[in-house]
């Protein structure tokens, strides 16, 4: 399903970047910073706007601006299933009608969200579009026993009642259940599973065999395989300092001022000839690390390899990605032009530690994609426009929907949507991959005040 905002938004992304792609545009966002925080303010959609549009396609006929007529009208279909409706509910839906209602990332959040999913009776692409381009939270996290009952539900018209009951029988029997199986199983796999019964039975039968899926905690394994392999091409690694080294030493003996060649005239003696760099051995280093290698002769960033940092660092990984070298922090998330929707979980320092050291146990949906976009932002545009520029055609659209093509694959490897141009996150990492120079006009963008 596709609704008015999400084609205009499109439409919108398409234009600009037509703009970037033809030959004779001079004005690339790259160089008009707030111009692009301008266009980013543009797809800053209130929750409550979505909401009401899911409520229209739900039959509602009221007043789209009149706040107590669709709060009525929610309430009324959520007691139609024959739920009690307290306090806090009522407050929920209130605030989420509001226009500065931003619901909160968590369980108990997600609930009463595919609560009012199944008031509205909606179907499972209905629900996976509002999760996706209204709550920009990943629809289904079918590692969760609840949110996979509920996507067996949607999926067969089942109402909310029933979902209830299955929770129940299978939560009983999962708790007598020993684990089984060591084995990894993936979000995606549960989904394509459960799209294959079409009774009770056969759905309960899939949760005893795989019990042990569904207790402890088992998100983001994909994610976290795609990260840490992200890392391990971007980072420094501790060889790559050594070679930093030397290759500051052939610089500086291609221009004459080698320290040690000039100690060793002096005593009459040959100066220190430093071993050669071959390309191999640049290509060997973190991305990160080549980036400078590649395109800086002697001269701060060089310097910034060879002197007392920890180029292994996640720090100093995203100052490299970022374009902070020179800062002492790689990331200041409150002077970031976004809107608060694209700010919150933007990759910083201590985010990054605790997705590495505990991934297993995080239910962060919004703050690992926003990893994944990127890492992969920088690992595409690094190998691609920097390091090794003619291997893809040069084409600026081509190239653009090429790392369109690769970023939407990892997202949806991982179970998560694809890029979304109404998320102002998003569609910033869409702009700048659209412009001349996608690396300088994101950190254009960060460093702007």
């Amino acid at each position: 399903m596709e609704h008015t905002y999400t084609r205009l938004a499109r439409r919108r992304v398409a234009e600009i970047n037509e703009e970037n792609f033809s030959s004779d545009f001079a004005h690339d966002l790259g160089e008009h910073t707030e111009e692009l925080e301008e266009l980013l303010k543009e797809f800053d959609r209130p929750f409550s706007e979505g909401l009401t549009r899911l409520l229209k396609r739900a039959a509602y006929e009221g007043d789209p601006d009149n706040l107590g007529e669709k709060r009525k009208f929610i309430l009324a279909k959520i007691k139609a299933m024959g739920v009690s409706v307290d306090d806090a509910l009522r407050k929920t839906i209130s605030n989420w009608l509001g226009i500065s209602g931003i619901p909160q990332v968590n369980d108990t959040t997600r609930d009463r969200i595919y609560l009012l999913c199944f008031a509205l009776s909606l179907s499972a692409d209905d629900v996976d579009w509002f999760f996706n381009h209204v709550f920009f939270q990943r629809s289904f996290n079918c590692h969760r026993l609840e949110e996979a009952v509920y996507y067996y539900c949607f999926l067969n018209h089942y109402p909310y009642c029933h979902a209830q009951q299955l929770i129940m029988e299978i939560q009983a029997f999962l708790e007598m259940e020993a684990p089984v199986s060591e084995n990894v199983l993936y979000t995606r796999e549960i989904q394509q599973q459960l799209e294959q019964y079409a009774t009770d039975e056969e759905v309960k039968g899939y949760f005893r065999r795989n019990a042990w899926a569904f207790r402890g905690d088992h998100n983001n394994q994909r994610a976290k395989e795609n990260i840490c392999r992200l890392l391990g091409e971007i980072r420094g690694k501790k060889a790559d300092k050594e070679i930093a080294v030397r290759l500051k030493e052939v610089y500086k003996r291609e221009e004459g001022n080698c320290e040690d060649e000039e100690k060793g005239r002096k005593k009459g003696k040959k100066g220190k000839v430093p071993k050669y760099v071959d390309a191999a051995e640049i290509e060997s280093c973190g991305l990160v690390v080549q980036e400078i290698l590649c395109l800086h002769k002697p001269g701060e960033l060089l310097d910034f390899l060879t002197e007392d940092n920890d180029i292994t660092s996640i720090p100093v990984m995203l100052k490299c990605i970022y374009g902070r070298i020179g800062s002492e922090d790689p990331i200041n998330i409150s002077d970031i032009r976004l809107p608060s929707k694209g700010r919150r979980h933007f990759p910083y320092t201590e985010l990054l530690d605790m997705l590495i050291k505990g991934i297993d146990a995080s239910k962060n949906y919004d703050a690992i994609r926003k990893l994944l976009i990127l890492l992969k932002f920088y690992q595409f545009w690094c190998i691609h426009d920097k390091l090794h520029p003619f291997r893809l055609p040069a084409d600026s659209e081509i190239r653009y929907e090429t790392y369109l093509y690769e970023t939407n694959n990892l997202l949806m490897e991982c179970g998560y949507n694809s890029l979304f141009e109404g998320n102002c996150y998003d569609a910033l990492f869409m702009l700048c991959s659209g412009s001349a120079a996608p690396l300088e006009t994101l950190r254009n963008f960060l460093a702007s005040e």
